[in-house]
Order: C-alpha cells, then structure tokens, then sequence
C-alpha cells in the first residue's frame, strides 16, 4: 500500500500533462474494507477506472469510484508451469502434504499459522516452505502429492489467490479454504474445506485417490494455461477500457 500511494504524485502530474488519456489502477491486493485503503482514496477516486480482484468489494468501491470492475489474478505462464523435478529436488520437496507460504504476519495471513501447525503435527509427511519461486516453486509443487492453500475466508467472496493459480498452473493438487464463488473461479477445478480437521480429512480421502486426482490436476493445468493467465486478464481490461 505504501508503494501504491508512492505512485499518486507521479500520476497528477500526468494526469495534467496528457488529460485526454485514461487512468486506470489495478489493485491485486485484497482488503476487505475501504478503511483499509483509506491512504488511497484521492487516488481511486481520479483514476478513470479502478479494477479489483475480489468481486465481493466491488460494490463498495463503486460508492468512490463508479467505474469498478472485478478482474481477478491470473497466472504468470512463464515462471510457473509443469516441470519434471529433479533427484536433488525430489529429496528436498516429496512429502504428502505442503503449503508454500509465510506465517509470520498473523493479522495478514489469517489462520495460517493454525492449520499449518496442525498438518505439522497430523500423520501425513508434510512440509512448510518459504522462498520458493518460479520453476522451483513448480517443482516443490509436482513433489507434494496436496498443496494446501489459506486463502482469506467467506468475508471476501469471489477472490482467488496467486497461489492458486501457481498450483494448479504446475499441475498440482490444490486444497484450498472454501469461500463464496471460488468453485466458479477455479472452474470446477480444486478441492475444498471449512475448517481445520476438514482440511486433515479432505487431504487423507485426497491421498487414497491420489492417482486419479492427478488426472484431474493434469486437466486443470492445461485449463489454466489456457485461459486464465494474465494475457487473458489483460485482454479483460482492454474489453472493459474500449467498451
């Protein structure tokens, strides 16, 4: 947020040097009141249009700036995409379960910390990872048979998170926290659970049918490849900025 409003100043100036062109900000963070992006208020409000990635804030936002719109996040088709890992990482990353992720700001990660802990002490061979990116991050995923995801909760509908795409794009099995709308996002695609104990069970019943789960993540990768990148977000937006 502090780099966002780092932007504005930059942006009045030329807003007045070329006052024929469109503005337009896409916020790919996700706050659930517009208190929280008070600092931003003067910004949205100019911009021509303000894009947002969970549908649940639009109608919020509109209440600043009119024209809103739900874009969600995509993937990055160049950095994370099915890879054969090798020896050197399959001894690092095979495990049964895994979450790829930060724990360490609680009033940002909400419940991370919690479930993460649990799998820690479940039964299944699970592995907390940080610091991993691109080809590496593709290749912790095909190596953890699930990957769980902690995605913010029912207060946020329709919001899908980076990671994500990052696991579904690398072809792996993702478990991720049930909220409004996201089934729809991931077009049908993912596994889900509400609750702590429900993510140990959907991950147990997740492992007995772990080969035909991976037919099914085969399948949502090529989906995603296809059709939810972010080329696909930004031909999105040019739709919405000519309509």
């Amino acid at each position: 947020m502090s780099r966002t409003i780092g932007l504005y100043d930059g942006f009045v100036r030329a807003k007045a040097k070329y006052p024929d062109l469109k503005f337009a900000i896409w916020n790919v963070d996700v706050r659930e009141t517009i208190e929280e992006w008070g600092i931003l208020t003067n910004f949205i409000q100019e911009v021509d249009y303000y894009f947002v990635v969970a549908f649940g804030v639009v109608e919020r936002w509109q209440r600043i700036n009119p024209n809103t719109y739900f874009v969600p996040q995509g993937l990055q088709e160049k950095r994370y995409f099915p890879v054969t890992p090798t020896d050197i990482q399959r001894q690092k990353y095979e495990c049964d379960v895994s979450f790829i992720g930060s724990v360490s700001m609680p009033e940002i990660h909400k419940e991370r910390g919690g479930i993460v802990q649990a799998f820690q002490d479940s039964r299944f061979d699970f592995r907390h990872l940080t610091g991993v990116y691109g080809e590496e991050h593709s290749a912790a995923v095909a190596c953890s048979k699930v990957n769980l995801a902690v995605t913010h909760g029912p207060e946020v509908s329709h919001y899908i998170s980076v990671r994500d795409w990052k696991i579904l794009g690398a072809g792996g099995i993702l478990l991720e926290r049930h909220h409004p709308g996201l089934e729809d996002l991931l077009g049908g695609f993912g596994n889900f659970y509400h609750n702590i104990g429900d993510a140990i069970n959907k991950a147990g019943e997740l492992l007995v049918n772990y080969e035909d789960e991976k037919k099914r993540a085969k399948e949502a990768s090529d989906w995603v490849l296809a059709t939810q990148t972010y080329a696909h977000r930004v031909d999105l937006i040019e739709g919405i900025l000519s309509a």
